[in-house]
């Protein structure tokens, strides 16, 4: 596999397919990538997965929401992680394989998963795993989740229990406080950090990355759609010196301290974006 640095980048649409080493963004990498997504359908053989088909370097705060089907080694967002690291991470599809699959990760070995989870729909023949199909000697798992409505009949890895790897019903998954009690840095809390790493729908969505929810996706539920755009007309043309003046409105770049057509045309931008 090569090295290389992948930052700020997203495949959207379509379907890949191949034989083995596929990925929705990366067939292979053994450096680092980071802020990064797949929207994309994903097919192969061997080593498949919704954003890596086999790293052996670091994910951090990446997702695939494609759905992911394939035969050994199969996972939501890396069919193989070797020597590797994925931290805050998530998946949302369907996974389907023969062996070694896993809702975000298919085969896990001598790698650490941190505060990471999977929603997605996971079936196969043997070792699969709400969260990770086959585990071989990875170091540690930290405060990690998988849906345990949506795969009732399998455990979070397949060949092992961890207690670091938590099933919970949809309505905790959808719950900010199972996060935070857990340690994830969130937007409007500082217990965990400042960074403002994940930010939620309460009780209508699973957690999102806060770099992901787009510029005029100002209330729940998510998406950039008319309640938003309510939002932006009663900031029109407002300034810091006016009462209706909200600063969340001014998302234009540079901010310049007035809601105008300027914001307006970013919030075009991301029209039904979600």
């Amino acid at each position: 596999m090569e090295e290389g640095t992948v930052a700020d980048c997203y495949v959207k649409g379509g379907s890949i397919k191949a034989n083995y080493f596929v990925g929705g963004l990366v067939g292979g990498n053994s450096g680092d990538i980071s802020s990064c997504y797949s929207n994309t359908s994903v097919t192969g053989g061997n080593y498949v997965g919704g954003l890596v088909g086999r790293t052996s370097g670091s994910i951090s705060n990446c997702y695939s929401t494609g759905s992911v089907s394939g035969g050994d080694y199969v996972g939501g967002l890396v069919g193989d992680n070797y020597h590797g690291s994925i931290l805050n991470c998530y998946f949302k599809d369907v996974v389907s394989g023969d062996n070694r699959v896993g809702g975000l990760v298919g085969y896990n070995r001598y790698s650490d998963i941190s505060n990471c989870y999977s929603s997605g729909s996971v079936s196969g023949a043997s070792n699969v795993g709400g969260l990770i199909g086959y585990d071989y000697q990875s170091d540690f798992y930290t405060a990690c989740f998988w849906d345990s409505d949506v795969n009732p009949d399998v455990n979070g890895i397949g060949n092992m229990d961890d207690p670091n790897v938590v099933g919970l019903p949809t309505v905790l998954m959808q719950s900010e406080s199972a996060f935070t009690d857990a340690g994830w840095d969130f937007v409007g809390e500082t217990v965990n950090g400042t960074e403002d790493i994940w930010d939620i729908c309460e009780g209508t969505n699973y957690p999102k990355l806060a770099w992901s929810i787009p510029a005029g996706d100002f209330i729940c539920p998510d998406g950039v759609n008319m309640l938003d755009f309510a939002i932006l007309g009663d900031a029109w043309f407002s300034d810091p010196n006016m009462g209706n003046w909200d600063p969340a409105c001014d998302i234009s770049e540079p901010n310049d301290n007035i809601i105008d057509g300027s914001d307006l045309e970013v919030f075009g931008g991301n029209w039904l974006f979600n």
